[in-house]
């Protein structure tokens, strides 16, 4: 039962090594404003990024930009992270005048396209976190793909109220690009 144990958990340290190994690997330079990207065959992963969450919470979300530079269509069918129980695609939907979120089977990714998973709409829902997500900390996340299969991609957590990769949190101005005067 002990040498079982220990198999288990040495499974659980390489399983989690090579994740660190090939995020590590996708990190794009660039300061301050430094994203996290990830290429598979024709797809790019960018600018993954999660809100953090706030006192002790369970879920969360993940919110990313998918490109296709090929000629064919891929979906986004799943996704996986050592950071939560489970990850779901979920979408927001407004109901009878009342925003809900729902799961979805999948994103498509169409051909010369892009597919946005952001704030109010598509995204990765993470439940059961196993630990809250603190702004500055990351965590690995595998995105299943149609055709191009598994992409390995780091999340970077901000403010409980970013909006985009890279922005610090709701009462920051980093990452502003509209021009407008506050009180509007």
């Amino acid at each position: 039962m002990m040498r079982q144990a220990c198999r288990d958990f040495s499974l659980k340290v390489t399983r989690w090594a090579l994740l660190v190994a090939l995020s590590v690997a996708v990190i794009v330079p660039g300061g301050a404003d430094t994203a996290f990207a990830s290429e598979a065959k024709s797809l790019t992963v960018k600018d993954a990024f999660a809100r953090a969450t706030i006192g002790k919470g369970r879920v969360g979300a993940a919110y990313l930009m998918i490109h296709n530079a090929s000629g064919t269509k891929d979906r986004l069918v799943g996704a996986s992270t050592e950071a939560a129980k489970r990850a779901e695609l979920h979408t927001h939907l407004h109901e009878a005048g009342v925003m809900k979120m729902r799961p979805i089977e999948g994103i498509d990714v169409p051909a010369h396209g892009k597919a946005a998973l952001k704030p109010g709409g598509d995204h990765v829902m993470l439940m059961g976190l196993s630990a809250p997500l603190r702004e500055g900390d990351h965590f690995p996340l595998i995105l299943t793909f149609e055709k191009a299969g598994d992409i390995s991609v780091m999340v970077m957590v901000g403010g409980v109220g970013a909006s985009e990769a890279g922005q610090a949190g709701n009462t920051s101005h980093t990452g502003h690009k509209k021009k407008h005067k506050h009180g509007d």
